[in-house]
């Protein structure tokens, strides 16, 4: 959700426009955006619950948490790196994860780490953006 509404507000002078065209308010651009492509692609938001221990420095938020795990044995970019930290977190809360499907070619290089460790499979397809 954060990536796309970044991506989203990174394009509003076009969002703008059109929420002044049906009469919106420009503050609800990214929330209405964001609402739209849930509902046109069948998606969910799925709230993540949990903390994780990180010894020596404690608890954190679990998706931070394995973050700091996977940084040493994947070598991405942080973002990515949070992609494959909430699909982790959302099968510890029982959810079913087969495949991330993404445009970021840095997958490509630590896809084989990514199977052995998350049994996930990544699926890149073109940048269409």
């Amino acid at each position: 959700m954060a990536e796309l509404a970044s991506i989203v507000s990174r394009r509003g002078n076009v969002l703008h426009k059109t929420l002044r065209r049906i009469g919106a308010r420009d503050e609800l651009a990214v929330p209405v955006v964001l609402l739209y492509v849930l509902k046109r692609f069948g998606l969910e938001y799925r709230r993540i619950d949990g903390r994780g221990h990180i010894y020596p420095l404690g608890d954190f938020y679990l998706p931070l948490a394995i973050v700091i795990e996977l940084s040493s044995k994947v070598r991405l970019k942080t973002l990515d790196l949070l992609h494959l930290a909430y699909i982790a977190a959302l099968e510890e809360q029982g959810e079913e994860m087969h495949e991330l499907v993404t445009v970021d070619d840095g997958f490509k290089r630590e896809d084989e780490a990514i199977k052995y460790g998350l049994k996930i499979q990544i699926k890149t397809i073109g940048n269409q953006f």
